[in-house]
């Protein structure tokens, strides 16, 4: 059976009981394969592999680690794990995105000097939801503010930013994690 080159970013790992890993591939989007090599468990990794897809089923082979997250993971290494779980639990398993990859691969591995400044956390995760088509329905995140944002770039902040729009975008993500099914079990809440 033939399989395609392709790359993924691993989300998380199951190494307690099955050796089970989600990936997110650039193409299938969030799948599950099985492997005991010590590089897929590395949650956050960017892998390379050959990727063959039997129905549902998905393995990988000839695969290399390309990059770790390295100045995510040291200067804010609980941002990393909340977009890996907020990926794991929002994207649907052999659902591929649009974007969604590029995204994330994006913000784990730009060249961070110091710690993400909350706003631009804030607008990764706005950004997220978005790729995501999510959207709260309240009537108060309908607004030009919220629509002007869209365009924003997490890393070229402007200073015209208000503290209300601020506020807002908090409680916009808010509401997209709070409309999951198992929000009470995210370890993401808190840090919002």
């Amino acid at each position: 059976m033939l399989g395609r080159q392709s790359h993924g970013l691993v989300l998380r790992t199951f190494l307690d009981t099955s050796n089970k890993v989600i990936l997110l591939d650039e193409h299938a989007g969030k799948i599950n394969i099985y492997s005991s090599f010590e590089h897929m468990h590395m949650v956050g990794a960017l892998l390379s592999y050959n990727l063959i897809m039997d129905g549902v089923r998905a393995r990988v082979n000839d695969h290399n680690l390309i990059a770790l997250p390295h100045h995510l993971a040291h200067y804010d290494l609980a941002f990393m794990h909340q977009l890996c779980e907020l990926a794991y639990y929002f994207i649907p398993l052999s659902s591929c995105v649009p974007g969604i990859f590029n995204f994330l691969h994006m913000v784990w591995y730009a060249e961070y000097n110091s710690h993400v400044p909350v706003l631009s956390k804030y607008l990764i995760l706005f950004k997220f939801f978005m790729l995501l088509g999510m959207y709260p329905e309240d009537k108060r995140f309908h607004t030009a503010a919220f629509y002007r944002m869209t365009a924003l770039v997490p890393s070229q902040l402007p200073e015209s930013i208000q503290d209300a729009d601020i506020n807002s975008l908090k409680s916009w993500i808010k509401e997209c994690i709070h409309a999951h099914p198992m929000a009470k079990l995210f370890k993401v809440g808190g840090a919002l």
